[in-house]
């Protein structure tokens, strides 16, 4: 399962140099929470305004899955995600 997780991350992070946010929606859950390194949490529609409005414009993404937990009806995954921003 951690080898599949990894090629959704490589398809995620794709979508998101690429300004494809419209891919990257598609491929997320609708009740999406992304936790960021400040503690600040995103649903899926704030993190998408913060994405097309240049909040969050990313050059370079790297990440190193901790953990895969499979949990029946979804999947979380922990890690550590790092960034380069213009």
């Amino acid at each position: 399962m951690k080898q599949k997780i990894s090629e959704l991350e490589q398809q995620r992070f794709s979508y998101l140099l690429n300004k494809q946010y419209d891919e990257f929606a598609a491929m997320c859950d609708a009740d999406l929470h992304y936790v960021h390194s400040s503690g600040v949490t995103d649903n899926l529609f704030s993190y998408l305004q913060k994405l097309k409005s240049g909040l969050y414009g990313y050059q370079q993404l790297d990440y190193e899955i901790g953990k895969v937990i499979d949990m029946q009806d979804y999947v979380m995954v922990t890690g550590d995600f790092y960034h380069q921003s213009p």
